[in-house]
């Protein structure tokens, strides 16, 4: 079979980089995932209710006997999810695809339930239970919240996190051991002000964080105001346990990319002051193509552009906010995610 077959199957506009990489990594004699192993996660994230997907996936366990190019696919993204190394699964964030084959995604999540319970053992129980819950509610949020059956390969890339024990939950926020991947050196000078560079400029002053360096990712649970209060205590919490989880963190740096640090926030906004204090934190950075406002429609709208129903128009404006960035949108104008840093001696 071949790689375009693959492509074709998943509904994918493009080839990822990871599947040529690894496609001659799997073999067909492997299973996806069993019946024992599906009833095991189904019972261990309390997913027992969701009776009509649990059959749909067993469906597509007895489908993957028949077409070996939909198991091919789906062992591929399985390998890219939990045997490569580093972070290339990140790549799946911007895989493009209409419509998303979202029930690949959410069998191959709920396929490594095992690996995942054996990493769960040297947690608290705190962190234990937001691991659990993170990888019910990323299943949840597909079948209920997008209404697709399954999700998308963006929330698989979060359920990833979990199992490969990246994220981590102190107080309000979750941290993630990551990479500094965005295009910019930050540089200290004599004086103590901070700089930002493009990645290809010659450096004299003292570099705080360049592409490739560890950081830590901050990413905002969906449950809750953002108060200030508990933003400054999260962090608090999070530098004293950081390295607890993370050893090889050496310098704490936060990056944060998210839609809620969007430069044109301020156009938005009215009474509620709590997302720009957020923003105050950091050092904001310039938007670059990543920067697509997927996430204002994910976590504002709760919706994903990639749904076949989805139209600017049916957005709901039941909101200040959604309202603005909506009337925003109807005037042809688009939006964007924005990026910061937090730099621990800030704090």
């Amino acid at each position: 079979m071949s790689i375009e077959e693959i492509q074709n199957v998943l509904n994918l506009k493009a080839i990822p980089k990871t599947f040529i990489k690894y496609e001659n990594a799997v073999s067909l004699k492997k299973s996806v995932i069993t019946k024992k192993e599906l009833d095991e996660a189904f019972k261990f994230y309390n997913l027992e209710d969701e009776e009509s997907f649990y059959q749909h996936c067993l469906n597509l366990i007895e489908e993957f006997k028949t077409n070996k190019v939909l198991k091919k696919a789906a062992l591929l993204i399985k390998y890219i999810s939990f045997e490569t190394k580093d972070d290339e699964f990140l790549e799946m964030e911007y895989w493009k695809a209409k419509p998303v084959r979202a029930d690949i995604s959410a069998l191959v999540l709920l396929s490594a339930v095992k690996t995942h319970k054996k990493a769960l053992k040297g947690l608290d129980k705190k962190q234990k239970e937001h691991q659990i819950i993170g990888i019910k509610e990323t299943i949840l949020r597909g079948l209920h919240l997008y209404k697709i059956n399954g999700i998308s390969y963006g929330s698989l890339a979060w359920g990833i996190r979990f199992v490969r024990q990246l994220l981590m939950k102190f107080g309000r926020l979750q941290f993630e051991y990551s990479y500094y991947r965005d295009p910019f050196v930050i540089v200290k000078d004599k004086k103590g002000n901070k700089k930002v560079l493009g990645n290809n400029k010659k450096v004299k002053d003292e570099v705080l964080i360049k592409p490739g360096d560890i950081c830590i990712n901050i990413h905002i649970d969906r449950h809750g105001r953002l108060e200030p209060k508990m933003v400054d205590e999260s962090l608090s919490l999070a530098k004293k346990n950081i390295k607890k989880y993370f050893p090889n963190t050496s310098k704490i740096i936060y990056r944060c990319h998210s839609w809620l640090l969007s430069l044109q926030m301020e156009l938005f906004l009215t009474k509620d002051r709590h997302i720009m204090y957020f923003q105050s934190l950091f050092l904001l950075l310039p938007p670059n193509d990543e920067d697509t406002g997927d996430d204002f429609f994910r976590f504002l709208f709760n919706t994903q552009k990639t749904n076949l129903d989805f139209s600017i128009e049916s957005l709901p404006e039941d909101t200040s906010l959604r309202k603005n960035v909506k009337k925003y949108l109807l005037e042809g104008k688009s939006v964007q995610e924005g990026r910061g840093l937090i730099f621990d001696e800030d704090e």
